[in-house]
């Protein structure tokens, strides 16, 4: 039993840390937003992100900040607030 406990212990911290996903994987999806008023659709996959009806821009994530890969790159910093 002694030897049990901190066994049975690790198992369930490991189970949670492989539950928790990173930003770049909580980002893919389609996702709205506004712009001045006007709803816009942006779906997110992998290493791109597409408004309907124009192309695909290419996309990168380090830590918390999404970086555009366009003209004068843009930086965003996101977050995923909790459901709580």
């Amino acid at each position: 039993m002694k030897y049990l406990t901190p066994c049975v212990m690790m198992t369930v911290l490991t189970g949670c840390q492989s539950v928790s996903s990173t930003p770049s994987q909580k980002i893919i999806g389609v996702w709205e937003s506004e712009i001045g008023g006007f709803p816009i659709t942006h779906e997110y996959g992998e290493s791109t992100v597409s408004i309907p009806g124009h192309e695909a821009v290419n996309y990168e994530i380090q830590d918390d900040v999404l970086t555009l890969d366009t003209v004068g790159a843009s930086e965003r910093i996101i977050s995923f607030p909790s459901e709580n």
